[in-house]
């Protein structure tokens, strides 16, 4: 790819994880005025820095990141948020931790590299996967030992998610635009897709 280079940088509140993320990208080419930072903290947790940079990228731009985990906080989000990159928008990502997994490739080539994101996913997720799991059940059990309601009475699903979902499957729309389209959060909609598919 041939376009702008464009880095982004998601991090806590330490400021050498950031200072370290913006380095990396700085080494690989992009210029200091093209890197974006996400400081995420307990009192801030938008996507502000996110969404500026996404909007800037036109076909045949490259987004650098240090790693993959700072595109999303889950498997799913990162995946969606990868596929609108790259297909939607049509721009490349480049993972400075994970090489396998750089796009702006042939289209031909584009089975083996799904492929291979996929995999370095997985294998990224799995442990910070089981152990929240684990904290999860633990925590569940402590509510339960007190006597706390757990849950929620779920939301039903609204007569336009099959056409947003579509637009969502086809790779016309993200997540968030495809959540905002039915007044409900992502995760939400990540879920009643998730379900749609067990069924």
């Amino acid at each position: 790819m041939n376009g702008n280079l464009y880095g982004y940088v998601r991090s806590s509140a330490d400021s050498r994880d950031i200072e370290k993320q913006i380095i990396a990208i700085w080494d690989y080419g992009v210029a200091a005025e093209n890197v974006y930072v996400e400081k995420k903290t307990a009192g801030n947790d938008s996507d502000t820095a996110y969404n500026t940079v996404v909007d800037m990228l036109k076909e045949n731009d490259t987004l650098v990141i240090a790693s993959l985990d700072v595109l999303g906080d889950d498997c799913y989000e990162l995946m969606d948020r990868w596929r609108y990159i790259t297909i939607t928008k049509r721009a490349g990502i480049i993972v400075l931790d994970l090489p396998l997994a750089n796009t702006g490739i042939e289209e031909e080539a584009l089975g083996k590299v799904v492929a291979r994101i996929t995999l370095g996913v997985m294998q990224h997720f799995d442990q910070s996967r089981q152990y929240k799991k684990q904290k999860q059940a633990e925590g569940i059990a402590e509510a339960r030992r007190r006597g706390v309601r757990l849950g929620r009475k779920p939301k039903d699903i609204p007569k336009g998610f099959e056409e947003v979902r579509l637009q969502w499957d086809r790779g016309e729309i993200s997540a968030r635009h495809a959540a905002s389209a039915l007044h409900v959060d992502p995760n939400t909609f990540r879920k009643w897709v998730r379900e749609g598919q067990s069924r």
